[in-house]
């Protein structure tokens, strides 16, 4: 790819080979690296981009002159750090099956204490069915709440399985 250059400034990129128009309407076939002429303009190879440093990420690329050359070059953006925040990360079926073993509770355990903090027979069997057919499990999800004083557990106990599950794949 080549870029058309006047004054150190990219006018736009072409191909190899293809024609360019100038600014002031004329046209340059077929465009090749090394061709200038008297009013300024010049068409010259575009360098590759380099490596993305660590700890960053590009949104795209653009060419810029560098050093007199045109050269593309990342447009970059800080990774963002992982959350320490377990809401921030829903569970699979499998994570979540995964964080009972971690913590040592099993599905009749989650039964009996959910018989014992929903005592509306509709309420209580859709809690059930909750914990055994979702797709999909959400740490800020309210059902934890009522469960974590009934089945002797903590919530950082409870957090620290769901951040570990969490990496399962």
């Amino acid at each position: 790819m080549l870029a058309l250059i006047k004054n150190n400034k990219i006018i736009t990129k072409t191909q190899v080979g293809q024609s360019v128009t100038l600014l002031n309407g004329d046209s340059v076939s077929p465009a090749q690296d090394g061709w200038s002429n008297d009013d300024g303009y010049s068409l010259a190879v575009i360098a590759d981009v380099d490596a993305i440093p660590e700890g960053k990420q590009s949104k795209g690329k653009v060419v810029e002159i560098v050093n007199g050359s045109p050269k593309w070059v990342h447009v970059l953006a800080d990774i963002p750090a992982l959350s320490a925040d377990p809401t921030d990360y829903p569970l699979n079926p499998a994570q979540f099956d995964a964080i009972l073993s971690l913590i040592g509770i099993t599905v009749d355990q989650i039964d009996a204490a959910i018989d014992s903090v929903i005592s509306d027979a509709v309420a209580n069997a859709f809690a059930k069915a909750k914990v055994r057919k979702a797709t999909s499990y959400n740490r800020d999800n309210e059902l934890f709440g009522l469960l974590v004083p009934v089945m002797n557990i903590t919530d950082a106990q409870i957090d620290a399985a769901w951040l570990q599950a969490k990496d399962l794949r």
